[in-house]
């Protein structure tokens, strides 16, 4: 302020001295700066210095009061009127008088405004305690605050994090339960934690259910394939036909010597069903006797016959870690030679009593016998009798002769003689006995009228080395009993096969006749054991001891009322030495 009124005392004196009216100008420029930091100065110190506004009031009239005269004394310039040194002097008085005024006021001015700023200093200080309380009230506060959270969130957490960290570390972690309890947050948490480990427990519970019942299965089938190894290696150690199966009668296992039996592929019969491997009627009896195993676990031994061969054969159960039959094991061992054996040392004590009482009977019999058959001869030569007595004498003659035959027979049979071998064709030999039986004296020749014959020979039958006359008179044997079997006519079969897989020769004679009963199978090739009105019983007894004495053996399967069958199988004898030419038998 002091500034711009110096600047306008300079102004008015630099107008009038250097008599340059543009001078003049500036001045009412310079009292609106100066009316500018009144009002600015004013407006500072607001309604608390009522002192001071006044006097800015009358510090502006006292410019007004200078300025007037500035002002006037420019117009007397501007017109030419010289101002006076008085003038300029009072101006100058008026100048220095408003420039005084003006430094008291500043002055206090100053003075004012060192109280507000000491003011503001206390009040600064005081504001400082009063933040200093207030910011120590909400330290404690904000402590209070730490400490209630602490409880209800900090430590719920920490035992939270302390409560799942420890669910890892031990065995039975989920069996545990944290026990928070409360309606907020964490709260809420913790029973969701809880019910998860519910969760998680029964899944676990399950999951370990599950593996204790997968490694058991896996056990199982470790022992079951196990089981199955062993039981593959018992069946090939052994030299019966073995055979493994389920209850189902599926094959799981068998050995080489039952694939042989079976005449099939290893790879082809495991898996497939064993009862199909045997013809219905079989079939049907193997099963009932499965089933009956499978039902009381106990073992059945029962014994057989095929193509002329006897099995002894044993159905044995195999249990699971339950007790319970899971599968079968099948052993048929061929007990051929060993009841050929026993049935031939049996014959031979047979024989030889027989023998002995043929032998001592024949002596009885024969001498005398021939006496009477002399004597009856001598009668009918020197007496006249009649025809009728004639024909009495010569029946008795008759049955006298057929006597001397049975005692023969039994002889042969007391006293077998020794095979006389040659390489003989078979065919030819079984149809030359065939055709001679049908024309035999002791047949009548009503019934062959109503019998047909049916012949079928392999045509790649070998040489065999035979004793011919014999095997005639087993044939011969066979083919007049068929035809006795059928006083009503019927089918006559006669067979020749050549099995390569056994070496041996199957001849086969079959008729349709009565058949036999099936409680006289096991009898019809003892010694004297007959069911005709006629004949000595030792035919067939004769037949087979002739088939043994060739190395073979003879079978017969009858299904009464339909047909009988005769098998005897002889085993492939040639000579290896030399070459001798085949001979044809004669009649």
């Amino acid at each position: 302020m002091k500034y711009i009124v110096v600047n306008i005392q300079r102004i008015a004196m630099n107008s009038i001295l250097a008599e340059d009216e543009e001078m003049l100008v500036l001045a009412p420029i310079e009292s609106n700066r100066f009316y500018e930091l009144v009002e600015e100065m004013s407006s500072l110190l607001g309604s608390g210095e009522p002192d001071m506004r006044n006097r800015l009031n009358n510090l502006q009239t006292d410019y007004r009061n200078f300025l007037t005269s500035v002002l006037s004394m420019s117009a007397q310039f501007v017109e030419g009127i010289e101002t006076s040194k008085d003038k300029l002097a009072e101006i100058n008085l008026l100048a220095q008088h408003f420039i005084d005024y003006l430094n008291e006021l500043t002055e206090q001015i100053n003075q004012i405004s060192k109280r507000n700023i000491d003011e503001i200093h206390d009040h600064l200080r005081n504001s400082f305690f009063v933040n200093l309380i207030s910011l120590g009230t909400i330290f404690i506060a904000i402590i209070v605050a730490l400490f209630f959270m602490e409880r209800k969130l900090s430590r719920p957490l920490f035992n939270l994090m302390s409560f799942v960290r420890g669910l890892t570390g031990e065995e039975d972690g989920l069996s545990k339960r944290i026990s928070l309890k409360g309606r907020d947050e964490i709260g809420e948490l913790a029973a969701s934690l809880n019910s998860m480990l519910d969760s998680l427990e029964k899944t676990t519970v399950s999951r370990n259910l599950l593996m204790e019942e997968v490694d058991e299965r896996k056990q199982t089938e470790n022992a079951l394939r196990q089981s199955e190894e062993t039981a593959r290696v018992l069946l090939n150690a052994t030299s019966d036909s073995a055979i493994l199966i389920d209850t189902e009668g599926t094959i799981f296992a068998i050995n080489e010597i039952a694939v042989h039996r079976l005449g099939k592929i290893k790879n082809k019969v495991v898996r497939t069903d064993i009862f199909d491997l045997f013809p219905p009627d079989i079939a049907k009896e193997r099963k009932a006797i499965a089933d009956k195993v499978i039902r009381s676990g106990e073992p059945i031994q029962f014994e057989d016959q095929s193509e002329g061969l006897v099995f002894n054969n044993t159905f044995y159960p195999l249990f699971d870690r339950r007790g319970k039959v899971e599968k079968l094991a099948i052993y048929s061992r061929d007990i051929t030679d060993q009841r050929r054996a026993e049935e031939h040392q049996q014959r031979i004590e047979q024989m030889k009593l027989v023998g002995e009482w043929a032998v001592g009977l024949a002596q009885e019999i024969k001498n005398p016998l021939a006496g009477i058959k002399v004597s009856i001869e001598v009668l009918l030569e020197e007496l006249k009798i009649s025809t009728e007595d004639r024909a009495v004498v010569l029946k008795a003659v008759d049955e006298i002769k057929r006597i001397e035959v049975l005692l023969k027979s039994l002889l042969n049979f007391a006293k077998p003689t020794k095979l006389q071998l040659m390489i003989v064709d078979m065919n030819e030999l079984l149809d030359q006995t065939i055709n001679f039986s049908l024309r035999h004296p002791f047949l009548s020749s009503t019934p062959l009228k109503k019998i047909k014959v049916s012949k079928q020979f392999d045509e790649n039958l070998p040489g065999m080395m035979v004793d011919p006359m014999q095997l005639q008179q087993v044939f011969l044997n066979l083919a007049l009993n068929a035809i006795e079997a059928m006083p009503d006519g019927g089918m006559l079969d006669v067979k020749s096969i050549y099995d390569k897989n056994t070496d041996a020769i199957k001849i086969e004679i079959s008729d349709t006749g009565e058949g036999i009963d099936k409680g006289m199978m096991d009898d019809v090739f003892k010694p004297f054991f007959t069911t005709k009105t006629k004949g000595s019983g030792l035919g067939l007894a004769i037949t087979r001891r002739v088939v043994e004495q060739h190395g073979g053996v003879i079978s017969v399967k009858s299904d009464p009322g339909k047909r009988t069958t005769f098998n005897v199988y002889l085993p492939l004898i040639t000579s290896s030495d030399k070459e001798i030419d085949v001979i044809s038998t004669t009649e």
